[in-house]
Parts: C-alpha cells; sequence; structure tokens
C-alpha cells in the first residue's frame, strides 16, 4: 500500500487551523456593533461583582455574585472573571464584550482543527483508512472545522455576550481533550500534555457545569486511541475525582444541586421532554434551522405514546443504531455520535435545569458532528475501491468524484456561512431579538411580554401598549411574576404616551403582584413627579434605585426629584425604564 505524500495536495499543515479561524472570525466581526441584550443585564450590565477585582472571592462562595437584581443559581467563576476582565479594559462598552466573543469563537475553530487531527493521528484511528493521503486528511479536517465555525446554530453562542460561559468551557474542554490526545501518538510524549489536560479540565469546570462529562470523554479517547500509558490511568482519575468535588462545591455555593424542580412537572414527563428536545437537536444539526431563542413554550408530552415522543425515539435511536454499526468500519463516525450525545448529557435535564432546550447547548456538542463527518470523508475512498470497484482511487473516475464531492461541500459551507449572517442580526439589540422570538414562536404569552417591554425601551410606547394590554385583559394569559412584569411594562409605557391614572392603576397591580417591582415604583414616581408631588417621587424613584442601583434613567430621575422636592416646581422629566426580560 502507498499514500501520496502531502505534498501533492499543496495544503500545508500550518494553514489548516486558520482557516477556520479566520472565517468565525469575519463572520461575526459584525457584532461588535451589538449591544447588551436579554439576561446581558442581569449577569452583566446590572451585576456590582464584575466592577471590581476585590469581588473575585465571591464568585467562588457567593451565587449572588452572578447577577444582579434576580437569583442565578449557578456556580461559573471563570465566566465572572473574563467579564470583569472585559470590564477593566473598556467599562461597559458592548463592543469589547462581543470582540472576546469573537476571538473566543476563532480560538474554538482552531482547537477544532487541532482535536480532528490529533485523533486522526491516534495510533489506532490512523490504520482505518487505506487510500488517504495525509494531505486529505487535514483538507478533511479544515472542511468540517469551518462548518462547525459557520453553522447557524451557533449564532446565540457567539453573538450573545450571556453565553461566554459555552465559548469558555468548550475552549478548556477542546484543549484538554487535545493535549490528551495528543499524548497518545506514541513515544513518551511531552511530559506537560497530560497536567494540561487536567488542569483544562479544572478550567472547563469553572466556565460551565456541562463541563461535567470531560472524564468520560478523555476516558472514551484513551480507550479508543491505544498507546495508553499510566499517567493517562491518573489523569482519568484525576479528572473523575476532581468532577466530584466539583459537584459537591457547586452544591454548598447554591445550596442545592439543581438550579430549579422540572419544568415539566414530574421527572417522568420531562424526560419525555428531553426525547422530543434531543430529536429536535438531531434536526438542528443536519439542517441548521429553524433557529429559535425562546423554547419556553416549546411542547410538554401528555405520554409516552404522544407520536411526537415516539417518532423522537425513532429520531434518537437511529442516531445510536448508525453509532453502533459504523464502529468497525467508520470508527471516527461512531466517535462523533457518541461525542455529541455524552456531552449533551448535563442539559437532558436529568438534574433539572432552567431551560427543556437552548441552541447554545449544542455549541460543544456539534465537535461530534465535525468528527462524524470526517471519519465519513476518510472512509469513502474505500469504499469506492472495495464496494464500487474502481481500479484505482487516484485514477481520473475518482478524481472526478473528488472534484464534485469538492464543490458540493463547498456550496454546503458556503449555505451555512450564508443562514449564519442572515441569522445574525436578529441580535442585534433587545428590540430585535424580541421581535425576532415573538414572531418565530407563533406570538406565546412570554415572548409578547418581552416584546412588548423591548418596544418601550425602544421609545415605541404606543405600540408597547398594543402589545403589552391583551396579555393582561380581559383575562390575564400570565401568571406570578410574569404577570406583575406585564403590569410593569404596561405602566412604563402607559405613562410614557399620558395616560397617567390607567398607567398608577398597573403599576399597583405590578407591586401587589411583586412588591420588589423597579419599574412599577418608576412609574408611580414619574406620575407623582408630573403631578407635583416630588417628594413622593423622590420616595418612588428612591425604592426602584435600590431595586436597580445602575439604571441610569431611574438615578438621574431620583435627583431631578430630590431638587425639586426642596421648594422648586419644575415638571420631572420622563427616563425611560431599561427593564429587559428576565430568562
Amino acid at each position: 500500500m502507498t499514500t501520496a505524500p502531502p505534498a501533492r495536495t499543496g495544503f500545508r499543515f500550518r494553514t489548516g487551523p486558520w482557516i477556520p479561524a479566520l472565517a468565525a472570525a469575519l463572520l461575526y466581526a459584525p457584532t461588535v456593533r451589538f449591544g447588551f441584550v436579554w439576561d446581558d443585564e442581569y449577569f452583566v450590565v446590572n451585576n456590582p461583582a464584575i466592577r471590581s477585582w476585590n469581588q473575585v472571592g465571591r464568585y467562588f462562595t457567593d451565587v449572588t455574585a452572578y447577577a444582579g437584581g434576580v437569583w442565578a443559581p449557578m456556580f461559573r467563576p471563570l465566566r465572572n472573571i473574563s467579564y470583569l476582565v472585559d470590564f477593566t479594559i473598556a467599562g461597559m462598552s458592548p463592543a469589547w464584550f462581543h470582540a472576546h466573543n469573537v476571538l473566543l469563537h476563532a480560538l474554538n475553530a482552531a482547537l477544532v482543527w487541532w482535536l480532528l487531527a490529533a485523533i486522526c493521528a491516534l495510533p489506532r484511528v490512523s490504520g482505518s483508512w487505506k487510500r488517504v493521503s495525509p494531505g486529505f486528511i487535514r483538507m478533511s479536517c479544515t472542511v468540517a472545522a469551518l462548518a462547525w465555525a459557520v453553522h447557524p446554530v451557533q449564532t446565540e453562542a457567539v453573538a450573545w455576550i450571556k453565553s461566554r460561559d459555552e465559548l469558555l468551557f468548550s475552549a478548556f474542554y477542546l484543549a484538554g481533550i487535545w493535549a490528551a490526545a495528543c499524548s497518545l501518538r506514541g513515544g513518551p510524549g511531552h511530559p506537560l500534555l497530560l497536567p494540561a489536560a487536567g488542569l483544562a479540565a479544572v478550567g472547563a469546570l469553572l466556565s460551565k457545569e456541562m463541563a461535567i462529562t470531560f472524564p468520560l470523554v478523555v476516558c472514551g479517547v484513551v480507550m479508543a486511541g491505544g498507546n495508553a500509558r499510566r499517567g493517562h490511568i491518573r489523569l482519568i482519575v484525576a479528572c473523575a475525582a476532581t468532577a466530584v468535588a466539583y459537584v459537591v462545591v457547586r452544591h454548598v455555593v447554591i445550596g442545592k444541586t439543581e438550579q430549579t424542580g422540572y419544568l415539566a412537572g414530574t421527572f417522568a414527563r420531562e424526560m419525555l421532554t428531553s426525547v422530543c428536545a434531543s430529536a429536535h437537536y438531531v434536526r438542528l444539526t443536519v439542517l441548521g434551522g429553524p433557529l429559535l431563542a425562546d423554547y419556553d413554550s416549546f411542547r410538554v408530552p401528555g405520554s409516552i405514546a404522544d407520536p411526537r415522543v415516539l417518532l423522537s425515539a425513532l429520531v434518537v435511536a437511529s442516531t445510536l443504531a448508525a453509532a453502533f454499526a459504523a464502529r468497525k468500519r467508520v470508527p471516527l463516525a461512531a466517535a462523533g455520535i457518541a461525542w455529541f450525545w455524552v456531552t449533551l448529557l448535563p442539559v437532558m435535564n436529568i438534574i433539572p435545569t432552567m431551560q427543556h432546550l437552548a441552541e447554545r447547548f449544542l455549541y460543544l456538542p456539534l465537535f461530534g458532528a465535525a468528527l462524524a463527518a470526517v471519519g465519513v470523508a476518510l472512509a469513502v475512498p474505500d469504499f469506492l475501491c472495495d464496494r464500487v470497484r474502481l481500479r484505482r482511487w487516484t485514477g481520473e473516475g475518482a478524481r472526478r468524484i473528488a472534484r464534485n464531492a469538492a464543490i458540493l461541500v463547498t456550496v454546503w459551507v458556503i449555505l451555512l456561512a450564508v443562514a449564519s449572517a442572515i441569522r445574525l442580526p436578529a441580535w442585534r439589540d433587545n428590540l430585535s431579538i424580541h421581535e425576532a422570538n415573538w414572531r418565530e414562536s407563533g406570538g406565546t404569552p412570554r415572548t409578547q411580554l418581552n416584546y412588548g417591554i423591548a418596544l418601550g425601551n425602544a421609545g415605541r410606547q404606543a405600540d408597547a401598549v398594543r402589545v403589552l394590554e391583551p396579555l393582561v385583559s380581559p383575562e390575564p394569559r400570565l401568571g406570578g411574576e410574569q404577570l406583575a412584569r406585564a403590569y410593569e411594562g404596561l405602566a412604563m409605557n402607559l405613562v410614557a404616551v399620558g395616560q397617567l391614572d390607567a398607567g398608577a392603576g398597573a403599576a399597583r397591580k405590578a407591586l401587589a403582584i411583586e412588591p420588589k417591582t423597579a419599574g412599577a415604583h418608576a412609574a408611580l414616581g414619574l406620575v407623582a413627579g408630573i403631578r407635583g408631588d416630588h417628594r413622593g417621587a423622590a420616595e418612588h424613584y428612591g425604592r426602584a434605585a435600590e431595586l436597580k442601583p445602575f439604571d441610569a434613567g431611574i438615578r438621574a430621575n431620583l435627583e431631578l426629584a430630590r431638587r425639586n422636592s426642596g421648594g422648586q416646581t419644575t415638571q420631572t422629566k420622563q427616563g425611560r425604564q431599561a427593564n429587559g426580560p428576565r430568562r
């Protein structure tokens, strides 16, 4: 058996990882002009803990350091540290926060290439192909990494500052598995590779709890790669012990292991919902859409006999059957499917999280699809020769097939990039993302609420009133805290269009449901100021400022009300309430 030398492809090793990295950077460069959106208000804008290096200790001990104004049951110290670095460099300029995300995504695109190449070079794996050259392997890795970088499902993770944790933990995770894979290539290897893999595992866990699967994946890589040594066993044991310690520390800091109760009501119904969510993840991976940033209305199946559950189970079972069938002839495809499902396990709601599913959760699992694609590409030459019986893989017929395949793959990658570029503007600001959610979800109550509030914040108060009023009358379509937010948003916008009595009434209804509703206090303060009751205005704005200390509009109106309460009669100026949707 002979293989063509790498030089024949004209493709050099050092250029491989930078092609997907550059594509990722260019595709997402426009996001530096985007603003803070949605939960960025809680985790970044209104979070005092990311404004001082003196607060770093709290990231490891105090769950209230992760968000301002809301309860956020999480333990992700490195994400907070990354926000603190951003704030130190650029203050509250969203441009740098977005640039940081873009840089991390470009780094991850390069890491995807390096890890694909490292896995292909493993002793047991590299002998799986008879008729491919090193250059063809590297080119296959490049195309797969490029598709991973520009896939539309990645837009949520990269364009949303809140999703920094996905980028961070994936960077550590990919780097750690790459270091472990490199140590298996033969010979003693570099002495720092295994310690680097262990440190990367710690970094991944401190970025997001989805990294809890790292010991399973590194164990799979060691078992599949061959040439394992005692140091690899120690690495697996150390990673497993670190994962257990992380779970204990996280539980102590948060006060519980789960983030919330089962959103579907019971464990059984949640598992049925997870089956449907899993099939949706497969659909997003294969088709790249349709995309939706708010799956709050994802339908919970009623029973195991629900046709949706049965069809979803068939989809999931088909992927597992494909992995089993490919385990010998196309081992990389089987490994890629295994990676996909293993890395998704932490968000399958076995231990409940705060969402049924989210597109950003696919950021790391999508590497499994890239690995499977490389495995299939490298198996094609042998298939053509052994099954189709082409006489020579290097012959004219094979070259023609290769050229046609290259054209199809190029078109496919371009289509993925175009779909991502079309999706990106939805993340420009609060109004664009919530308008997209409202439209794409079919107008669910929650997306309608968020859209109405975003309209008001964008200065379209009359439109906001028209969107919000149907949520509270004639019968409320929401309940609990979300109903309080609907009344809060309606109050602010009614006052803004001059309906003072109706606005004050809506504000009082919001406070009756949730006394700590900053926008309702601000609305009452604005009504009091307009009517000349400056002491009352100062009192209400003071309460609002306590609840939202970083809201510039509330602070400005508070100062003005205090000055006016000293004897002046100047009418209070309207301050726009920035009350973003909660997720």
